[in-house]
């Protein structure tokens, strides 16, 4: 085969893969199906929330490793969800929940390519900080907390079967037709 034929063939193969792959998706409207798989989904309550105030926790690490890595030993602590929950319970007793948690961790001592050889100590420093709530009472259901918006997606057609690609493709082709 030549050179230039071989280059052919392959891009056509390219091609077809692109086409097939491209062709066969499929796309849902979730927030109009009624039945099926898609109406599992939950439906979250939402709460009204008072803020009490904000919980900062910091820790240290210190990692000490032997030579060629033969022993190593950890002391202190990392910072958790359950570390933030424990200093909002007391800092605030009456504290439901914690949100906006951040956590970061810095690097605090520099290390080398020769650690390895002749062991190392590193030592972490791990920083968090969350927002202390108090739930109150329950909102209504009138009240949107989670905007699913309204209108019909335009991956879908509003008879809700699925559509390959060229299906949306020339979907405002088609539906002059109708």
């Amino acid at each position: 085969m030549t050179k230039k034929g071989f280059f052919g063939v392959l891009l056509c193969l390219i091609l077809l893969f692109g086409f097939v792959t491209v062709s066969c998706t499929s796309y849902y409207n979730v927030k109009e199906m009624k039945t099926g798989e898609f109406n599992k989904i939950s439906k979250i309550a939402g709460k009204d929330f008072e803020v009490l105030g904000v919980v900062f926790v910091d820790s240290t690490i210190t990692y000490t490793v032997s030579p060629f890595r033969l022993s190593e030993r950890m002391e202190g602590e990392e910072i958790t969800f359950d570390a933030l929950m424990r200093e909002a319970k007391r800092l605030y007793p009456s504290c439901s929940d914690i949100i906006n948690v951040r956590i970061d961790s810095v690097l605090k001592t520099q290390t080398s390519v020769f650690d390895f050889f002749t062991g190392y100590t590193a030592t972490w420093g791990y920083f968090a900080n969350a927002l202390a709530i108090r739930y109150t009472d329950a909102l209504e259901d009138s009240i949107l907390t989670i905007n699913h918006g309204s209108g019909s997606s335009s991956s879908t057609s509003s008879f809700g079967e699925k559509k390959g690609f060229f299906a949306e493709l020339f979907a405002p082709i088609l539906n002059l037709f109708k």
